[in-house]
């Protein structure tokens, strides 16, 4: 009885060991994972720019008026579709023939790219590309290898502890600073609140240093003139370009950035 009893006592706690293991890694897993928007499970994505630039399949899509890729971003669900369209109709229409592979999940710099499988595909690309190029008034699609596309600048800025809607900074902002171009700026990711201040780093254009320059990179903001923080080195300790997926665009979190907040402003 004893030798049964003490058979019985080990298979238990093996039994317990595998249990806890496995829920250990679960939780691994889960912590690698973020819930989108919509609630579907997501992987982040965070490889540093210097990884994607290297790779010549890579391809950014940008407006070529412009070299930008936010009108892009603000047409893509209609992109989307046209290439989307073509690629299908390839397919159907060649069973037997080499197929083309993509993944468009990544934005950098607020540029939109799209990752070809092989040097066909990356031809496929540029092929569709063409067709659809001028299907939108305003816009002229392009295609630019990823390591092309251009650093914008930063800037923080901190504004009084106050309830605020994080979508309505830019445009109070332009309707307060009208002399100071922000059509095209756009909100990276809100910071943890400090006593007295809040801020947010932001993606500005370089048309706008000029006029922030003259009045001394300040806004008005209520009532006071909120300072700018310009950020312009591609110093690591000051700020690292990464690749995020599409439902970390949406929440505005497209960096980390080291640089730490200044209290108190």
């Amino acid at each position: 009885m004893v030798d049964e009893y003490l058979v019985f006592q080990t298979a238990r706690k093996t039994e317990a060991k595998k249990r806890n293991r496995s829920q250990d890694e679960n939780k691994r897993a889960t912590k690698k994972h973020k819930i989108s928007d919509q609630g579907a499970v997501v992987p982040k994505l965070t490889k540093p720019f210097s990884e994607v630039a290297r790779d010549h399949l890579q391809m950014a899509l940008v407006d070529e008026t412009s070299n930008r890729g936010k009108p892009v971003l603000e047409k893509w669900s209609e992109i989307e579709a046209r290439l989307s369209r073509i690629i299908v109709d390839h397919v159907m229409a060649n069973p037997e023939g080499q197929s083309p592979g993509f993944d468009s999940v990544e934005v950098v710099r607020g540029c939109r790219v799209i990752k070809c499988d092989d040097q066909y595909s990356l031809h496929f690309l540029t092929k569709a590309i063409g067709e659809i190029q001028n299907s939108w008034d305003g816009l002229r699609l392009k295609l630019i290898p990823a390591s092309e596309i251009p650093r914008r600048p930063r800037a923080r800025i901190w504004i009084p502890n106050m309830e605020f809607e994080a979508n309505q900074l830019i445009p109070y902002l332009q309707g307060h600073n009208r002399a100071v171009p922000m059509a095209d700026w756009s909100i990276i990711k809100a910071e943890a609140p400090q006593r007295h201040s809040v801020s947010f780093l932001l993606q500005i254009t370089e048309e706008s240093l000029e006029p922030l320059q003259k009045v001394e990179n300040k806004l008005r903001f209520g009532i006071r003139k909120a300072q700018l923080k310009i950020f312009r080195s591609a110093n690591p300790e000051e700020e690292q370009d990464e690749v995020d997926g599409t439902s970390e665009l949406l929440t505005g979190m497209q960096l980390n950035d080291a640089e730490p907040a200044e209290a108190n402003q």
